[in-house]
């Protein structure tokens, strides 16, 4: 056995060099050099699997959101684990996007038409190199660990599809504000059934971490499945690979009134849909069908919940129009029973 030293954090340049040198040094016969050379290429190789096995990609998709993207990009170039690749997808934005991502010389930029988050995603995905893969939002930010914390959890188990910790909750000018409380990972046995009672339990994506592989053969995410895709793809992932929750803060989350979640009706009718994706997985096991059916019940007392408080508020401010005769129609179809609530308040 023998053991080449100083490779971390080395260009793939100067893997080379060392792969070189190393192998000029074992050579015993001036006759040897096209074995050598055949072993050069294959250690080189070898080492530069090894080198991208800690490769983690940041994708930040990005639509409307130039104002807060420098924030996001810097945060992921601040990590205190250095072999990161950041690439920014352009969903079409109508702002200044593509100028902000091409200040910094370590993004890489992809433009496209408007395709949704899904789409911009999924187009990260495809031309990313890392094995690892963190998907940030361009209105929220890592902190400094981040990457080094998922990569430490991703590290106990090589089957895992993904890891995921917690968040912190920032205003839209980025100080800290409350933030409510978050799962506990103690007792749980089944993650695929805790993902199932707890209706959406993992609220950003950017708190996960991604093992290439696994997304690759589940396909990515799913924009039928819109705004509640990361939901159905977690789904997805969990019911065939384990995944690990570990309790580092890892993100920070901000709190506008451009969010995908400020819209609770199409949180209902989203994270309702990836639920009712799963009936037929769930059928005939009776505790995955229970955990099924509660988490249901808890998506529609939750979101069907925030319905209500926003009808309410539109009505006091604009009076009973269209939109929210609209709204308290979906209501009744997705959440029946806090329809009646409002119906009682």
């Amino acid at each position: 056995m023998f053991r080449v030293r100083g490779l971390a954090g080395r260009s793939f340049n100067d893997v080379d060099a060392v792969v070189g040198t190393f192998l000029r040094r074992s050579s015993s016969s001036a006759n040897s050099g096209r074995i050598w050379k055949g072993r050069r290429i294959e250690f080189l190789l070898l080492m530069l699997g090894k080198i991208m096995s800690d490769l983690v990609s940041v994708i930040i998709p990005c639509y409307g959101q130039s104002r807060y993207l420098g924030e996001a990009i810097e945060s992921t170039l601040a990590q205190a684990h250095s072999r990161v690749e950041v690439i920014v997808v352009d969903d079409g934005s109508p702002d200044e996007t593509a100028e902000v991502a091409s200040r910094y010389s370590a993004v890489k930029l992809i433009r496209q038409e408007n395709r949704g988050v899904a789409a911009a995603r999924n187009v990260g995905l495809e031309v990313s190199r890392g094995e690892y893969i963190v998907f940030l939002d361009a209105d929220d930010r890592l902190l400094p660990q981040a990457l080094r914390m998922g990569l430490k959890a991703m590290a106990t188990d090589g089957d895992l599809a993904f890891v995921f910790g917690k968040c912190q909750y920032i205003d839209a000018s980025g100080q800290p504000i409350p933030t409510p409380m978050q799962f506990q990972s103690e007792g749980i046995e089944s993650y695929y059934s805790f993902l199932l009672e707890c209706a959406c339990p993992i609220w950003h994506t950017a708190i996960v971490m991604f093992r290439r592989r696994a997304l690759e053969v589940a396909g990515g995410f799913n924009a039928d499945f819109n705004p509640a895709e990361d939901y159905e793809l977690y789904l997805r992932l969990a019911r065939r690979w384990p995944i690990r929750y570990h309790d580092g803060v890892v993100a920070e989350y901000r709190v506008h009134h451009a969010s995908m979640s400020s819209d609770p009706l199409r949180m209902l009718r989203a994270v309702a849909k990836a639920l009712n994706s799963q009936k037929g997985y769930v059928e005939g096991d009776s505790g995955l069908r229970d955990a099924w059916e509660r988490g249901l019940d808890l998506c529609r007392r939750y979101y069907g919940g925030l319905c209500v408080l926003k009808i309410k508020e539109d009505i006091r401010k604009k009076g009973f129009h269209p939109s929210s005769l609209h709204m308290i129609l979906d209501l009744l179809r997705c959440a029946p029973g806090q329809f009646v609530d409002f119906i009682r308040g």
